[in-house]
């Protein structure tokens, strides 16, 4: 019985330690996409929760800067962002946190997008100074200053897309951008 618990306690400990290890390891990135985030390896957006974890990144630092990334099916973004449930939080949040990489929608569609906010740079990209492309997205944005449906003010490029739905605010408003 003593070596059966001894056992246990040995399997615990060296699953808690790989945890811990995986959890907090140097370097390691929120989101676990798969790819490598070259252009014939772009990384993989396959949910929403993949997308969240996008806009986390960029948002929280990672600008994305000659990354590329590659959505792979339609998603619908009601759950995490409609009315009664929040407001979508855009990948490139403001004029100083914004996206410099390449997102190919590969001919997706993105619905569901809400944002209800008095805050400027308001779309599914906040700021845009890189290339999003071959998407379509659908919603409703309102916002201050550089509120558009795929980003609020863009730098960049913006390729092939399309947006339906209602965007409003203060100033520098528009379908695809609020600012160009």
């Amino acid at each position: 019985m003593k070596k059966i618990h001894r056992a246990i306690l040995a399997a615990t400990a060296a699953l808690a330690a790989l945890l811990i290890a995986c959890v907090f390891a140097p370097g390691a990135s929120a989101a676990a996409w798969s790819g490598g985030g070259s252009v014939a390896d772009p990384y993989v957006i396959g949910s929403v929760e993949d997308l969240l974890a996008l806009a986390e990144e960029v948002n929280g630092g990672v600008t994305g800067s000659g990354k590329y990334y590659v959505l792979t099916a339609d998603l619908d973004l009601t759950a995490v962002c409609g009315e009664g449930t929040g407001n979508w939080i855009p990948i490139g949040r403001s004029g100083d946190i914004l996206f410099d990489g390449v997102f190919d929608g590969g001919g997706h569609k993105i619905a569901g997008l809400y944002i209800s906010s008095s805050e400027d740079f308001r779309g599914l990209f906040g700021h845009l100074t890189g290339t999003v492309k071959n998407l379509s997205v659908s919603g409703t944005v309102e916002g201050g200053r550089r509120v558009g449906g795929i980003c609020g003010a863009c730098d960049g490029q913006i390729l092939s897309c399309s947006f339906s739905g209602s965007v409003s605010g203060g100033f520098y408003v528009g379908g695809l951008t609020g600012y160009a």
